[in-house]
């Protein structure tokens, strides 16, 4: 899809160890855009708001909701419950969309 020009690697949960490690789906075209801070109410929400991006995503991939991705040395959580799927006019699936919120601990 045109427009997915960042590269995200897909990370799940180690069980030995708790910590997102296992990789299991590497140079996933994706794209992080930006949530418009007007939206918020005061300093408080507008710091919520910067750490979350909309993530929109190669079609074909069916991103589990408990994972991380890390693009261009960042990782980030999607939020369960945000995955979506956009079809075009003959219904086939063009691309899907997550939200996603930035990790701040090392968790992996």
């Amino acid at each position: 899809m045109y427009g997915l020009d960042e590269l995200a690697d897909v990370y799940i949960e180690t069980t030995a160890t708790g910590k997102f490690t296992t990789l299991v789906r590497s140079s996933l075209s994706c794209r992080l855009l930006h949530i418009p801070l007007q939206r918020a109410q005061n300093q408080t929400e507008r710091k919520e708001l910067a750490a979350l991006r909309n993530m929109i995503f190669e079609g074909d991939y069916q991103m589990p909701e408990a994972c991380q991705v890390e693009v261009d040395g960042v990782r980030w959580e999607p939020r369960a419950g945000t995955f979506t799927v956009y079809r075009d006019w003959n219904g086939e699936i063009t691309y899907r969309r997550c939200d996603v919120f930035r990790q701040q601990v090392a968790t992996f």
